[in-house]
């Protein structure tokens, strides 16, 4: 396997489908439904695939960002789907979400940049950097849907 090959699967497991998993909580939360692990799974295996399916068809051709508005759109329909969601509020849920991932990895990137004066070339050729860089993100979302759903400030009421 070459050295391609290895880094998209790579990354696909370590940071594709956690990312995915935490988008689907994150939109979970937003929509105030149950977090039904098995779904969830599904849902961020599925989402991932299709999001590095359309990487390589984009990178062939040589248009990038295409892939975020295909995310934003895959994972409006899998969780309207699979949890029963009506699609407008799903596409609504799917954008803040998408729009909160962009920001973080924003934030995170800056951060790597004036800590450690690296660009996403240099960051890319380290796999612990991209590792972490990957994962702070992952971990903000994951811990904003977990606030939501515990704290209930999103309904109004708080949980006891």
């Amino acid at each position: 396997m070459n050295s391609q090959a290895w880094n998209l699967l790579f990354n696909f497991f370590t940071i594709g489908i956690p990312e995915c998993t935490a988008l689907t909580m994150l939109m979970l939360a937003l929509l105030r439904k149950q977090f039904i692990w098995k779904k969830i799974l599904l849902t961020a295996v599925l989402l991932a695939a299709g999001v590095l399916a359309c990487r390589l068809v984009v990178q062939s051709i040589g248009v990038p960002g295409i892939h975020t508005a295909m995310a934003t759109l895959l994972l409006a329909l899998l969780v309207a789907y699979f949890f029963h969601v009506p699609k407008h509020k799903a596409l609504a849920a799917s954008v803040f979400c998408l729009v909160f991932l962009l920001s973080c990895e924003v934030v995170v990137y800056k951060l790597f940049n004036q800590l450690f004066a690296l660009n996403i070339k240099e960051l890319a050729q380290n796999r612990l950097y991209w590792l972490v860089n990957g994962w702070l993100p992952i971990a903000a979302i994951a811990l904003a849907a977990v606030v939501i759903t515990r704290t209930g400030w999103y309904t109004g009421k708080t949980k006891q």
